[in-house]
């Protein structure tokens, strides 16, 4: 083996190790740095316990949070059909409690309407007449039959009207009611002896609160009435209080 003198070592060190080149010697296109040495790696240092009853615990090793992707679960036909249905009863009886309350207003006003023209009537004629009824008697004022608004020609002798009466006014009722029988021709029946002029009949009457009056029309020997419809006009002060009908068949 060769051994290398001392005063060699400097020799043989400059042969052996080439000497770094300049930055002038180094070609344009290759960037230089100076040499930088490499520090060993320092491996982990690791507590080890001369008591082998005292373990060491684990090293604690933070794992990654897991992430749970969000999944949009399907909405079921069942639901959304429901959910339609429901909204779609609510605007209906919305809009059907709407119109209720619109149609219950106008009813509302159209009573008021009428209860202001009935007082406007009352003022000017204290006169409410409140049922007609028809009935068939003889001569005597014997009821041949019961109420009715048809009756058989070959029994009819009076067609007898029962009028009630009401007086609203603050004074007693008295004058009289002139009344109209109207035959299905749309002629006047009348006599020419006893009919005012105009109407078929008049009736006195003196009314405090309320009376039921009636008087008939007609023949005690044989029917008067021809077959068809009748119209009974009531009239007081010459203005038509009332008007109802019947058959003659």
């Amino acid at each position: 083996m060769n051994r290398i003198k001392p005063e060699d070592f400097d020799k043989h060190t400059r042969d052996t190790e080439p000497m770094p080149k300049s930055p002038e010697s180094v070609p344009t296109n290759v960037v230089w740095s100076p040499t930088v040495s490499q520090q060993p790696t320092t491996p982990p240092i690791q507590n080890v316990t001369d008591n082998p009853s005292q373990t060491t615990s684990p090293p604690v090793i933070n794992k990654p949070a897991t992430i749970k992707p969000v999944v949009n679960k399907p909405v079921s036909p069942v639901w959304k059909i429901t959910t339609a249905l429901f909204a779609t009863i609510a605007i209906i009886f919305g809009f059907g409690w709407q119109n209720s309350y619109k149609q219950a207003d106008l009813y509302l006003s159209q009573l008021n309407n009428e209860k202001r023209k009935l007082n406007a009537i009352s003022a000017q004629i204290p006169l409410l007449i409140t049922d007609i009824k028809f009935r068939n008697i003889d001569k005597d004022g014997n009821a041949l039959g019961d109420y009715s608004k048809s009756f058989n020609q070959s029994e009819v002798r009076y067609i007898s009207w029962y009028a009630s009466i009401q007086n609203t006014g603050e004074f007693t009722l008295q004058g009289d009611l002139y009344v109209k029988y109207i035959r299905p021709n749309g002629q006047l029946d009348y006599n020419s002896d006893s009919s005012p002029e105009g109407y078929t009949m008049k009736q006195s009457i003196l009314i405090a609160n309320e009376e039921t009056v009636s008087r008939g029309w007609g023949n005690a020997d044989v029917s008067a009435y021809s077959p068809g419809d009748y119209r009974v006009q009531f009239w007081w002060k010459e203005k038509l209080v009332a008007e109802q009908t019947f058959t003659v068949r």
